[in-house]
């Protein structure tokens, strides 16, 4: 999956080093990055070696602030170094978007959760949550809204629609905490917890909010 940032955010570029596949991480050593468009050109960053983070063996991170004028589109983030005096280099794809444009992103969805930046331990089931939002959305309002940006006939989807739809992923994230769809409350026993939400509903304008539409 590509990681999707937004102009003016800060994007944490995370990369990994390990001493063979499945094996346990190794140091580099003269660590840099560079961030480059994908079709060519010049690096929008670096190569830097400055302030680049050590969590852990063989694993850093770097925070890169996205320029607010920088063109939307895909870009390479190269990470080069040296194991054992032999040069090593990984190589992602970023996409880099302008605000509001659909979908949310993970970092909007952490944002509406009220989930630190920082904090990543459920970016992996948070992710799988929203991409399934997304999917589902798109489904049931496909024709209706112009979710890939080409199809100019269609409605832009708007900030309900895109609240919504992050709504719904927090909503299924929090619910595999309950898989009996059953809430504990303390002396008052178990509540079932309700199957739907009115105010999703109403943002996604489906269920008895949805639109009428005719044949």
């Amino acid at each position: 999956m590509v990681d999707v940032y937004e102009r003016g955010d800060v994007a944490t570029l995370v990369v990994t080093w390990f001493e063979y596949q499945g094996g346990p991480g190794v140091d580099v050593d003269d660590l840099t990055v560079t961030v480059r468009p994908i079709a060519g050109g010049s690096p929008v960053l670096g190569p830097t070696g400055d302030d680049i983070d050590h969590i852990t063996t063989g694993a850093y991170s770097y925070d890169w602030t996205v320029p607010d004028d920088l063109d939307v589109g895909e870009y390479l983030v190269d990470w080069d170094g040296t194991i054992a005096a032999d040069a090593v280099q990984a190589t992602e794809v970023i996409r880099i978007r302008a605000a509001g444009e659909w979908p949310p992103t993970l970092a909007e969805l952490k944002d509406d959760m009220k989930i630190d930046a920082d904090d990543i331990r459920d970016d992996d089931r948070l992710t799988s949550c929203l991409d399934a939002s997304i999917a589902f959305v798109q489904r049931v309002k496909a024709g209706k809204f112009n979710f890939t940006g080409t199809d100019t006939d269609l409605e832009t989807p708007d900030e309900d629609l895109r609240l919504g739809t992050m709504r719904l992923a927090g909503r299924w994230h929090t619910r595999r905490r309950s898989p009996d769809a059953l809430v504990q409350m303390a002396e008052l026993g178990a509540t079932r917890v309700p199957s739907i939400d009115p105010d999703i509903d109403r943002m996604l304008r489906i269920g008895r909010f949805a639109s009428i539409g005719f044949a």
